[in-house]
């Protein structure tokens, strides 16, 4: 959780973009929210319709921010920027299916702090079989984003978007 706060964050996606290559580095931020910031108030591209986010691989997660947040992402967010496939892993966000804070006071400190006693939310990228029960949990309850707390000291994975 200690991440240098939401800027901290960033920095850390641009330094991955950067290193694997990607086009834009500089416009790489992180799925992450504090108490008061959120990926529906720090993304530019909340407004832009038909500006879709896209893997590696060229799937399509969602047309634009609003189905993103409307719907989930069509498929589980199972690549890093390297192009390594990973299922099953966690990821801090505090951020709530719509984008949004999901707690004002749960945030490892504002992404400073990494103790035990802290907490924040975290969610769980992508499941190996995109069909039946468990995924259609994973979908309509938006575990991507939102699935559970976890203490701060434990080390998860950050989602980083291109936000041209």
């Amino acid at each position: 959780g200690a991440l240098g706060g939401l800027s901290g964050a960033d920095l850390k996606c641009r330094t991955l973009a950067s290193s694997a290559g990607l086009e834009n580095p500089t416009s790489f931020r992180a799925w992450l929210s504090d108490g008061t910031s959120s990926p529906a108030s720090r993304f530019k591209s909340i407004d832009k319709a038909a500006a879709p986010y896209v893997l590696l691989d060229g799937r399509i997660l969602a047309e634009d921010f609003v189905e993103l947040v409307d719907f989930g992402p069509r498929t589980g967010i199972s690549l890093t920027e390297t192009g390594e496939i990973v299922f099953g892993e966690f990821v801090w966000t505090n951020t709530s299916a719509f984008g949004e804070v999901f707690s004002a006071t749960n945030h490892c400190a504002d992404w400073t702090a990494g103790a035990v006693e802290l907490k924040s939310r975290i969610g769980y990228n992508a499941l190996a079989n995109e069909q039946g029960p468990v995924w259609d949990a994973w979908a309509a309850e938006r575990q991507w984003t939102s699935l559970l707390n976890h203490a701060c000291s434990v080390p998860r994975r950050l989602y980083c978007f291109e936000d041209a």
